[in-house]
């Protein structure tokens, strides 16, 4: 399950600190009591959108977070698990979660190299 996206405040006060007063990423994360890991994402979606410091004063938050997280939908073209089936299989008896995600990746190759 995703994590909560942290507030669009505390996104830019990562790019304040990084690009204003050139803070390391361990030193922003240890500011802003987040993983360093977390300020590396957010820096590098940043980066992507060519997005620096300072803002121009036209930027909402709304405008930032389109530009930060273009598409929040999923998309891809392999098929996703019926997870009723899932369930399904995994309550017959003898049936383990490893045989039914063999089984899936199984369909899944099927579909990837017969494309």
């Amino acid at each position: 399950m995703p994590q909560q996206r942290i507030s669009m405040r505390t996104i830019r006060d990562v790019l304040r600190y990084y690009y204003a007063e050139r803070c390391s990423k361990r030193q922003i994360a240890g500011h802003l009591h987040l993983s360093p890991g977390t300020v590396r994402n957010y820096l590098r979606r940043a980066e992507a959108a060519g997005v620096s410091w300072p803002l121009p004063e036209a930027y909402t938050d709304e405008t930032l977070e389109a530009l930060l997280f273009p598409s929040d939908q999923f998309s891809s073209d392999r098929p996703q698990p019926n997870w009723t089936e899932f369930n399904r299989q995994l309550s017959q008896k003898g049936m383990t979660l490893e045989r039914v995600w063999h089984t899936y990746r199984q369909v899944l190759s099927r579909f990837v190299w017969n494309d």
